[in-house]
């Protein structure tokens, strides 16, 4: 490790003020100090320096600004989409709760399906997941195992162990053992900690488990084949929505999985032939899902998250980007939410729990429904900030442990 003397001081008073900003935040967002992330944070702030002095252009990277030759920001579009619409979902969501005397009303029903057609984010976030991992390469399964391990399993635990820091205990009025917080995460407890949403990043890592076999499996399945599996998913989706399964195969699992290989089929090439095709079905899964909103009154259970209104809406939006990919500029928000966008998802729920009002006091229903907006866009800035601190600040301090831990020979 470099001496003090030589790290230069325009680095050390970068993550001097990350660090004050990180103490400042976390004061101003639950009303005191812990104890615990603050010592955290303070052994982040040493450990941002050094990744600082021995990786030139690091503090660029940290906030998105090198770009590397032959990126392909389409990904960086079908991610930022899904971000939007996940914190969507929750402010129109929490708002629509407390505005429940407008219940009836044209803006009220117009938030209402906003928000529910808001969560096809799941379906990009799964379809996202196979179009980058699903191609073949040659990468050993615990190699693939380990580059998870410290892009998404490092991370879930931190924010999992934030949930529970901040939401409150597991057990009510007691301190939960090592063993018992271990067990939660092992678990997916994630209703006694407040992270409801984290159902969709333990589905992921579940995919992410299988990803090395399926990849193995689908190397020499042909382009025809392929097609044929992703509209036999849809409709065994469809038959699960109409005609729920009482016995047999988990459709949900399998289900996830389709979707997975559907975003990887979507990616290809070859799909481009069906751009026109799979815009059309979205459009018109979309005003399907519009009718059922408006007339079924079991919709929650006709558009769950597998249904094949959302599969079909999912791949009509994969078609619009890739239909002009090559005309996507690569612009600096676009990509810089693109990076922390796993990080903002599971941050955004507790920003709009416990900072969002103090900051915006506007409701989705306010200004005609234009509230929403606003709530999203402060949403989004907020957790973009929190998810840098976090990132830069705590889960790099267990980053760096596990890459130490892998050089050892």
């Amino acid at each position: 490790m470099a001496s003090i003397k030589n790290i230069k001081l325009h680095i050390v008073l970068f993550w001097a003020v990350v660090l004050a900003a990180g103490i400042f935040t976390l004061q101003y967002s639950t009303g005191s100090i812990n104890t615990v992330v603050a010592v955290l944070a303070a052994v982040g702030f040493i450990v941002s320096i050094v990744k600082s002095y021995k990786k030139d252009g690091f503090i660029r990277d940290s906030f998105a600004l090198n770009t590397s030759a032959g990126r392909k920001p389409v990904y960086d579009y079908i991610r930022f989409l899904a971000v939007i619409l996940v914190i969507v979902v929750h402010v129109i969501g929490v708002d629509l709760d407390i505005a429940v005397d407008m219940a009836g009303t044209p803006i009220f029903a117009g938030l209402d399906f906003a928000r529910w057609w808001a969560l096809n984010c799941n379906v990009l976030f799964v379809m996202l997941s196979g179009a980058l991992l699903l191609p073949y390469k040659e990468e050993p399964v615990l190699s693939f195992y380990g580059k998870r391990l410290t892009k998404i399993v490092i991370p879930l635990v931190v924010y999992y162990m934030w949930y529970y820091s901040f939401f409150g205990q597991r057990t009510e009025g007691t301190l939960d053992s090592p063993l018992d917080i271990v067990l939660g995460i092992l678990t997916a407890d994630i209703k006694s900690v407040g992270a409801y949403h984290f159902w969709l990043l333990y589905v992921i890592i579940a995919i992410y488990i299988v990803v090395p076999f399926l990849r193995m499996m689908l190397k020499n399945v042909s382009y025809e084949h392929l097609t044929g599996l992703v509209v036999v998913t849809i409709i065994i989706l469809t038959y699960a929505t109409y005609l729920p399964l009482k016995t047999g195969f988990d459709v949900s699992y399998l289900g996830w999985c389709g979707v997975a290989i559907a975003g990887y089929w979507c990616a290809k090439e070859e799909s481009r032939k069906y751009d026109k095709w799979l815009i059309l079905f979205g459009i018109f899964a979309s005003v399907g899902m519009g009718l059922v909103f408006t007339y079924d009154i079991f919709y929650s259970n006709t558009l769950w998250n597998l249904s094949p209104y959302r599969v079909l809406t999912g791949l009509g939006l994969f078609a619009i980007f890739f239909s002009v990919k090559n005309k996507l500029r690569d612009f600096w928000f676009i990509r810089l939410v693109s990076k922390y966008g796993f990080s903002i998802m599971l941050i955004h729920y507790w920003i709009i729990g416990n900072v969002l009002r103090k900051i915006c006091g506007i409701g989705s229903v306010m200004y005609r429904g234009m509230g929403a907006v606003i709530s999203v866009v402060v949403t989004l800035l907020l957790s973009f900030v929190a998810a840098y601190l976090i990132d830069n600040l705590i889960v790099s301090i267990f980053t760096y442990l596990i890459d130490k831990i892998k050089r050892i020979k």
